[in-house]
């Protein structure tokens, strides 16, 4: 899993800066965040 700061995110649980555990998978526009973990 990669570690991280949420950046841009569509959730109203999370906050912008808060520090994130997440996979990253393939999507059609790009790779994106999944199994996202709040730490």
């Amino acid at each position: 899993m990669a570690n991280g700061e949420v950046d841009f995110f569509n959730d109203p649980d999370l906050e912008e800066g808060q520090e994130v555990e997440f996979d990253i998978e393939e999507a059609e526009k790009g790779p994106r965040a999944t199994n996202l973990t709040r730490l």
